[in-house]
């Protein structure tokens, strides 16, 4: 592994840790809070486990868990999809909205705590190159 991504490595794990703190006062971990925020860019109808488990790059098992907790919160609810039984999708709730809306906002603060070192421009810069290198990560994975 090189310096570089040994740095990203670190920086992930500690965005991750800080993240997982913030949600601590929300009752969400940082895969259901994933989960939410991942729902809430699909459509309105949901998206079936299959898709959430493609965008959240984990297997469905794990995926098939998370909504079970969920659903068991009242976050999301499961229903089939209309014209395809066998689809099970998955939508937020208004209550999973709720929770959403508040645990994004308990992690923006600590965001802004995090990110208070760095100015405008950097901050600026660094989304521009992240974005870069988000882009180049993913086109590998469809290698």
């Amino acid at each position: 592994m090189t310096d570089l991504a040994r740095k990203l490595q670190r920086v992930y794990v500690l965005l991750d840790d800080g993240e997982r703190r913030a949600l601590t006062t929300q009752q969400v971990t940082t895969t259901q809070y994933a989960m939410l925020r991942t729902l809430a860019d699909g459509p309105p109808e949901g998206l079936p486990v299959s898709r959430l488990a493609e965008r959240m790059l984990c297997t469905r098992g794990n995926i098939s868990r998370v909504v079970v907790r969920l659903e068991n919160a009242g976050l999301v609810r499961t229903g089939s999809h209309g014209e395809d039984q066998r689809l099970v999708l998955v939508r937020l709730t208004d209550q999973g909205h709720t929770a959403l809306r508040r645990a994004r906002e308990a992690v923006a603060a600590a965001d802004r705590r995090r990110f208070a070192g760095l100015d405008t421009d950097e901050l600026r810069t660094l989304s521009i190159l992240v974005d870069r290198l988000t882009t180049t990560l993913a086109a590998d994975l469809d290698r």
